[in-house]
Formats: structure tokens, sequence, C-alpha cells
């Protein structure tokens, strides 16, 4: 009865696990000004977040987080339990990453929203972690495994979750320093001096802030699109190597979700500011992350049927 349990329950967390995703990046983003009007006059003004956060779609992002949160807590715990003797190592260590980081999450939250960027990086990388753990676990539920050695097709899958990683920390940084709007006109300072300074993840204040300039945030944005396109190139290539492997049904899902990410951030690089895009933009990366874990599995795992 377990058995059959917890392969629902891993996708009913990896479901909430978007949604709390989803939610977290609406508030942030909200607040931060993205979509408002008059664009971009209005973005990063105090007088926009206050609005923002008033909203009614705002008490609904908060409500469904703070449900969705709750929920993902108890249905993941619940799915580790059921599904932890089925298990082997790599799986089991997924498992253990889920609840630590959940856990790590959950005391975060008691400093969220914050003027640190560390804080928002762990909140946003977090989400990135637990969809990575619940797809490589649902993978590894559908049929006991032995694991072999990393041959290339994983540690190519390794790679685009880690440059997955940073994009996604290059990302948040545009909007913990605010520079949502640096490229509303045009976007053609890939660097400025002193411009390290806006990675640091420890040193609060705006981009404009730290750099004295007006067009400070466009080392940000230089960076965030080269990595995108990167990353959907690396994604689909080491897909498309692994088509042999078990686990060939994953491929559509990574190069689906990598390029619909790629797309919504050309979106948003055009448009600067359609709001609904931006989230989708982050829950195409929860569904890359989750989809590639998935595939790492297939690679990594011999099935005894072979």
């Amino acid at each position: 009865m377990g058995e059959r349990l917890t392969q629902p329950l891993l996708v009913t967390a990896l479901v909430l696990a978007l949604t709390v995703l989803g939610a977290s990046s609406y508030l942030r983003l909200a607040a931060n000004g993205i979509g408002c009007e008059p664009w971009p006059v209005c973005y990063g003004k105090e007088v926009t977040a206050n609005a923002a956060h008033a909203s009614t779609e705002a008490h609904a992002a908060r409500l469904t987080h703070r449900v969705a949160a709750s929920a993902f807590a108890l249905v993941a715990l619940a799915a580790v339990v059921l599904g932890w003797r089925r298990w082997g190592g790599p799986a089991r260590a997924a498992a253990v990453a889920l609840l630590a980081v959940t856990g790590a999450l959950a005391l975060v939250g008691r400093y969220t929203p914050s003027t640190l960027p560390a804080i928002t990086l762990a909140n946003v990388l977090g989400g990135l972690t637990l969809a990575g753990c619940l797809g490589f676990l649902i993978s590894a539920q559908r049929s006991v495994a032995r694991y072999v050695p990393p041959h290339r097709h994983a540690r190519a899958l390794a790679v685009v979750l880690a440059l997955l990683a940073l994009q996604a920390a290059s990302g948040t940084m545009i909007s913990a320093r605010s520079a949502g709007a640096a490229c509303a006109i045009e976007c053609s300072e890939t660097w400025l001096p002193g411009a390290a300074r806006l990675w640091n993840p420890l040193e609060p204040g705006s981009a404009v802030d730290l750099l004295r300039r007006m067009r400070a945030g466009e080392p940000l944005h230089a960076l965030h699109r080269l990595g995108g396109i990167v990353v959907a190139m690396v994604a689909v290539a080491a897909a498309s190597a692994s088509t042999r492997r078990p686990g060939t049904p994953y491929v559509r899902a990574v190069v689906g979700a990598s390029t619909l990410a790629l797309l919504l951030g050309l979106a948003l690089a055009a448009y600067e500011g359609p709001l609904a895009a931006a989230v989708a933009h982050a829950l195409a990366a929860g569904a890359l992350a989750a989809a590639c874990a998935a595939l790492l599995e297939r690679c990594l795992a011999v099935r005894r049927t072979e």
C-alpha cells in the first residue's frame, strides 16, 4: 500500500513546490514593480511596493504560499517515510536533501522578505533544489534500480543543473538589486566600474545605490541573457545525447522546459515588464530542474530487468 501511495505523494509534493515557487516569485516581482504602470517610472518605488502588498492578488498569493508550503512539508515527509525502504543510495541522498532544504527554507522564511540578497537567493535556489530532488525521486520510484558510476551523460546533466542554479542566481540578483527596468530603453553597458559589487549577496542595496549610476543594473541583465542562451543550449544537447539511455520520455520534458524558459526570458527582455511572463519564467526553471534531475536518475540507474 505504501509503495502505491509514494508516487502520487511525490507528484503532489512537486506540484506544491512549484506552487510555492510561483507564489513567492509573484510577491517579490510585484513588489518590485514588474508590470506596473506607467513603466518604467513606477518601477522600484515605495508607493508601488505598498500598493502591490495591499492588493487582493497579493493577499491571495500570500495565502496560497502559506497553505502550499505547510502542505508540502507534510506531503514530502510522508513520501520519504513510505518510499525510503525502496530507494537506493542516491535516491536516499536526494530524500535527505529534500527534507534538509525544507527545514532550511522554513528557517529562512522567518527573515523573508528581506533587503539582503542572500535571503532571496536562498529562497529561490532552495525552491529549485526541492524541485530537482523531487524529480529525481519520482524517477527512482518508477522501478527498483541499482546504480552505476556516473558516465558522460550523467555528468553532462549535472553540469546543466549547476548552470541552472547559477542562472537562477543571476536572475534573482536582478530582482534583489531592483534592476528590472535597467534596460527599459536600451541595454548597452555590459560592464561598469565596480560592477562586481552587484553580485555580492551579503551587501544590501539597489544597483543604482551601489554604483551611483542610473543604468547600473545593465551588467546583471547582460550576464543573465547570455547565461540563458548557454543553459538552454547545454540542456538540449545533454538531453539529446541521453536519448539512448533509459528515461527517453524525460528528454522532451527537458527540451520543452528549457525552450519555454528561454522564450519567456526573451519576452521579458523584449517587452520589459509582463508580470505573468516573469512568474512563468520562474516556474519553467523549476520544471527544468525537476526534468533534468529525473533524467539524471535514469542515466545513473541500471534496471534489474536489463
